[in-house]
């Protein structure tokens, strides 16, 4: 802060010593000897003692003298028209307590920031005043002044003392301390606050043994506002090295979701089977739509990045397949590929919706690989009965398509994807000249098929410890002829429930069709192991248990045992 002269000077010091504003005036400037605050009224003028003149309004806190004249704006800069000069003889000393929102209203309305009207805004001690005053008198008769023996005081509406409960435990609690009351107020008390009763008891409750304290806080310290402020000054007084130091234990503990950890698996088998991860981008053209044969209506972007790709993906095919013959166009083929993405389709209300899907692509192979991934899949994640049903799908080959479905105990089944092979017209149309073995689970969101619910919501097997039999185990070979319709997971479920607990494992390794096979029908060969927990198998259980498979297929599925 430049100096300007003694009076000026002793009145800014005061402020930098005590931390409240004050002003002076040359009285012989002042119109009779009265000094008020009022409110501005609207379109009032002031030149303050930068030499600006303002337009003031009656949101302003103004100092007037005795003819009503505005000489200074309350908390923020005096008039010019009271400055003290060279010829001042006679000097009024202000210093008041000034509305700390009011004062910040007009120093950013006016753009006017001084060092009063910042400290009046963070918070002045209202007590402070008198003894602000008094020293700058003090200061100045050091240097030769008069001093009038009278001080004249007005007061207005100041803020009460505030007064915070604070609860012993509390601060115990926070501070892992043992104090008690009389510590707490011995901490507080010598600097400056003032420890009693508490401001509000409960009802029914001993004022005398209640850990309650109500605590006064002095003017001077207007941050302190609540309980936790008078817990760090406990602390602060208390000693910080004294704290036992300790870190708090959360009830909340990080970790992953049920969700994430399924995708991370997902994730991490795939790219273990051998599978890349790819992004394409959510965007295709309605020819990609048409070319699949969507089922569900795309979602039309009203601002493309590409003109052509124009709708939103309802399938991740389209995607995995163009960067199948992106490789294929490159001479890279056999690749495989997977996607975790969202998929949209136009819905019955304004919003679309939306769901998330995984789809693999296995470029080179057919069907029956896709098959075996998709059980695999279901397998890692817990999911222990699937069928695989003949079905058509959008995209796929007609005779080498199904629909997934996951079964409960309770016979209740859930279509949770498709299976199959890329059509090769489909194909054809990406520039892929191979086969194309073709698996889509849905993930989670609305039902995109004829009831299909998610993949990750699908029933699952409760974790628990299986022994593993230490008895010879026993494999049996069954082929049956059966109709295109029938599935041949389906088949392989008979054969389980057939076979009872003895059946440790249904494994299907040959589907032929061929002159000896009755049109629209084929041979589905079925090895079969066969296992007990405690004792061997002897020749009569195999030969019950296989008549009892034989029986359950042929009589479920019009099904005819070839020798």
């Amino acid at each position: 802060m430049r100096p300007l002269d003694a009076v000026v000077d002793v009145s800014n010091y005061v402020m930098l010593e005590l931390g409240q504003p004050n002003h002076t005036y040359d009285l012989a400037a002042l119109a009779g000897p009265r000094l008020a605050a009022r409110t501005a009224r609207d379109g009032e003028r002031l030149r303050t003692l930068d030499g600006v003149e303002r337009t003031l309004g009656p949101d302003d806190t103004v100092i007037v003298d005795g003819n009503d004249e505005v000489i200074g704006l309350a908390g923020v800069m005096g008039g010019a028209s009271t400055e003290i000069g060279d010829s001042t003889t006679d000097v009024v000393v202000e210093a008041a307590w000034f509305d700390p929102v009011g004062v910040g209203a007009t120093a950013k309305r006016l753009g006017l920031r001084t060092e009063a009207s910042t400290r009046f805004e963070k918070g002045v001690d209202p007590g402070v005043a008198a003894v602000a005053a008094r020293r700058v008198a003090q200061l100045l008769v050091d240097m030769g002044a008069t001093l009038h023996p009278v001080m004249v005081t007005a007061e207005g509406v100041l803020p009460r003392p505030r007064v915070v409960d604070v609860r012993v435990g509390r601060v115990n609690a926070l501070l892992a301390t043992s104090l008690d009351a009389p510590d707490v107020s011995g901490l507080l008390e010598p600097i400056g606050f003032a420890v009693g009763p508490p401001a509000s008891t409960p009802e029914g409750v001993d004022v005398a043994v209640t850990d309650r304290l109500g605590v006064t806080v002095p003017g001077w310290r207007p941050d302190a506002t609540g309980e936790i402020d008078i817990v760090e000054e406990v602390a602060r007084r208390f000693g910080y090295a004294r704290l036992h130091k300790s870190v708090p234990r959360s009830p909340l503990v990080g970790g992953l979701t049920g969700r994430q950890r399924d995708l991370r698996m997902l994730r991490r088998y795939l790219t273990a089977a051998g599978c890349s991860e790819t992004m394409p981008m959510a965007f295709v053209s309605p020819a990609d739509l048409e070319v699949i044969g969507s089922e569900r209506t795309g979602v039309r972007v009203a601002n493309p990045l590409v003109a052509e790709e124009s709708v939103l993906r309802t399938s991740l095919l389209p995607g995995l397949l163009r960067t199948v013959g992106y490789n294929a166009a490159h001479r890279i083929e056999g690749v495989s590929i997977f996607e975790l993405g969202h998929c949209f389709a136009a819905g019955d209300g304004e919003v679309p919706d939306e769901w998330e899907e995984l789809g693999v692509a296995l470029a080179g192979r057919d069907a029956t690989v896709a098959v075996e991934l998709a059980h695999r899949i279901c397998a890692v994640l817990g999911i222990e009965r699937i069928e695989v049903r003949n079905r058509p799908v959008a995209g796929l080959h007609p005779g080498r398509s199904a629909r997934v479905f996951a079964l409960d105990a309770d016979g209740g089944e859930v279509a949770i994807g498709s299976v199959g092979e890329v059509d090769p017209s489909v194909g054809g149309h990406y520039g892929i000249d191979e086969r194309v073995g073709y698996l889509s689970f849905v993930l989670g969101g609305p039902e995109p098929w004829h009831g299909a619910s998610g993949l990750l919501d699908a029933p699952r097997r409760t974790p628990g410890f299986r022994p593993i039999s230490r008895m010879p185990s026993s494999d049996l070979d069954l082929a049956f002829t059966v109709s295109d319709t029938e599935g041949a997971d389906v088949v392989a479920e008979t054969l389980r429930s057939a076979g009872g607990d003895l059946v440790a494992s249904v494994r299907l390794f040959d589907t032929y069709r061929g002159p000896t096979i009755a049109d629209r029908h084929r041979s589905l060969a079925y090895r079969i192991r066969l296992q007990a927990a405690d004792h061997t198998l002897t020749e009569q259980e195999l030969r019950r248990v296989r008549e009892a498979m034989i029986d359950g297929v042929t009589s479920r599925h019009a099904a005819e045992l070839r020798e």
